[in-house]
């Protein structure tokens, strides 16, 4: 699908999942001479995505800097996630939103860090405004990083906004680890379960993806399977397939193709 087709479809909040990604080249003791050269276009092309960003960024039309940034993803380099980082603040919403975005679909580890600081340093702006607020989160998601795990779900039952609270909840579950399983039963066990009544149907659908059984919307059943069930415990290598309303709640939050559900983790990515 060609990048812009695909940014449109994120934007309508049904972000597709991010391709695997090519590794930045970087220099090597072995380096051969093909790797070299791949390493200095690579290279050559960031420079140049770097100094675009730095004229296109100031354009008056918003949609020359939704271009702009379009087109330097497209290389995906950590000076160029740096350089588009900035328009996280952009004075437009929809240019900041476009860029939360397109970092999500960079696969490098500058990508979450940019995320996470704009989502420090934005809390309040995020609270009035929920659809980027669950922009944001996604887009971290997206990369399941085990160490954005216990951050997506500290404070997730205080949520006032629904969307908000399943962003924090998927994107976690995204990241299938026992450890993402774990770090969800400890912030349930810590809460009074009727404040998780309201997010019952999202957990659910996330402990069915992570665990392949099905306990039902009750949190205590879940717990109590948990207590019995946590030592030596292992997560099916494959995601379940889930279906009926976990189904179609998963795949409308992800924008993911039904029929192939994506079952790669971070780990598996070439």
């Amino acid at each position: 699908m060609p990048v812009r087709a695909l940014i449109t479809l994120l934007l309508a909040a049904a972000v597709s999942p991010a391709p695997a990604a090519a590794p930045v080249p970087r220099p090597v003791a072995d380096e051969t001479e093909a790797e070299a050269a791949a390493r200095a276009a690579l290279e050559a092309r960031a420079k140049e995505a770097v100094k675009a960003l730095s004229t296109g960024l100031r354009a008056e039309d918003p949609n020359e800097r939704r271009a702009v940034l379009t087109d330097a993803s497209e290389v995906v380099h950590p000076k160029v996630v740096k350089a588009m980082a900035r328009a996280l603040d952009d004075r437009d919403a929809g240019v900041s939103t476009h860029t939360v975005v397109l970092l999500g679909l960079m696969d490098l580890p500058e990508s979450v860090s940019a995320l996470r600081k704009y989502a420090r340093r934005a809390k309040r702006a995020l609270s009035l405004d929920p659809g980027r607020h669950v922009a944001v989160l996604r887009s971290i998601g997206l990369h399941e990083d085990q160490d954005q795990v216990r951050w997506l779900l500290d404070g997730v039952f205080v949520e006032k906004e629904r969307s908000v609270r399943r962003a924090r909840i998927f994107s976690a579950a995204r990241t299938r680890t026992v450890e993402t399983l774990e770090a969800i039963f400890d912030a349930l066990g810590k809460q009074d379960l009727r404040r998780t009544d309201a997010s019952r149907e999202d957990l659910r659908t996330a402990l069915v993806h992570l665990t392949g059984t099905d306990q039902g919307e009750s949190m205590r059943s879940w717990l109590r399977w948990w207590r019995e069930n946590r030592k030596g415990f292992e997560l099916p290598e494959k995601a379940p397939t889930l279906s009926g309303q976990m189904l179609e709640a998963w795949s409308r939050f992800w924008g993911e193709d039904r029929e192939r559900p994506r079952q790669r983790r971070r780990g598996d990515r070439g």
